[in-house]
């Protein structure tokens, strides 16, 4: 297939989803267009996202990885309090005392 007969396709989002998405397709010779409903990115802020071993390894193989990593957070312990529960659930982070539920996961700030 020829680069100008490379089927067209529409991501509708910025979030974390749609440039992913887009990134693989473009690498898969696709052309790609990305849209977002927001009049603007965000700038500054961001906020937290947990990213466990399968994202982990797709961030590592997009290259990405080192960049996820040096905005880690350092969160080490997470309660959640769940309305009309008596106690919260706690998950602990790798290189706490108690082992994560789910494996390998990062807490990294998206901007």
């Amino acid at each position: 297939m020829k680069k100008t007969d490379a089927m067209r396709i529409l991501v509708s989002g910025t979030g974390v989803a749609g440039p992913v998405l887009a990134y693989w397709l473009t690498r898969h010779g696709f052309g790609v267009t990305v849209v977002e409903r927001a009049p603007a990115s965000r700038g500054t802020g961001g906020h937290a996202v947990d990213l466990f071993r399968p994202a982990m390894l797709v961030s590592e193989k997009m290259g990405t990885l080192p960049r996820i990593e040096e905005r880690a957070t350092g969160i080490r312990r997470t309660a959640i309090h769940r309305e009309g529960a008596r106690v919260p659930v706690r998950a602990a982070s790798p290189g706490s005392s108690a082992p994560h539920p789910t494996g390998t996961s990062r807490s990294c700030v998206t901007s």
